[in-house]
């Protein structure tokens, strides 16, 4: 039934809240998001990594959309996906975000801390890195609020912005900037290293 309702109708009942109807939309346009993030690369990233760029690019022309303008939702959407796709790519190139493209994982996917370590290392080096990893776990959670450290254990683990969302119940928004803001504190705790 929400198939054949138009886009600009579902897009106003999203903006009033309804879930059905942003989830439709989330799920027309997703050939949208593919297309476009196909047409480029993320240094450091999966092509995944762009298409959920392109998805919170799309949940924010929901959100945002301006029935004033006499614009169709498409072009709007195609208009707010490609650019949040070009910006995440831009950043990926930018220095500051090197810590961060080229991370180990010190979680494993419960979120659990990961302190698996290869059997040819010495015994000093099982104990030296095995508290390593302890150390920046420590300081990660140090820096990190509640809210942020279970986002970004979240992300860290591979779940989507849909998915955060969802466990969480905070908005896109919400998960984006706290994703943002805990990037930068990591980095930081990383580049004390």
């Amino acid at each position: 039934m929400l198939n054949e309702i138009n886009d600009e109708v579902l897009v106003e009942n999203a903006q009033r809240g309804d879930k059905s109807a942003i989830d439709e939309l989330l799920r027309r346009y997703s050939g949208l998001v593919k297309r476009n993030a196909r047409c480029f690369y993320l240094v450091g990233g999966e092509p995944e990594d762009l298409i959920q760029e392109g998805m919170c690019g799309l949940y924010f022309a929901i959100t945002d959309f301006n029935f004033k303008h006499n614009n169709s939702f498409k072009s709007f959407a195609s208009l707010c996906v490609k650019r949040r796709i070009i910006t995440a790519v831009k950043h990926s190139t930018r220095q500051k975000s090197l810590p961060l493209n080229n991370y180990t994982s010190i979680f494993d996917e419960e979120g659990e801390e990961n302190l698996h370590i290869p059997n040819e290392k010495s015994p000093e080096e099982i104990v030296i890195s095995i508290e390593r990893k302890e150390e920046i776990l420590k300081k990660i959670k140090k820096v990190l609020s509640k809210m942020e450290y279970q986002i970004f254990l979240q992300y860290m683990n591979g779940k989507s912005y849909a998915e955060i969302s969802e466990n969480t119940q905070k908005s896109f928004k919400s998960i984006d900037n706290a994703l943002q803001r805990s990037k930068q504190k990591v980095a930081k705790v990383i580049n004390e290293e």
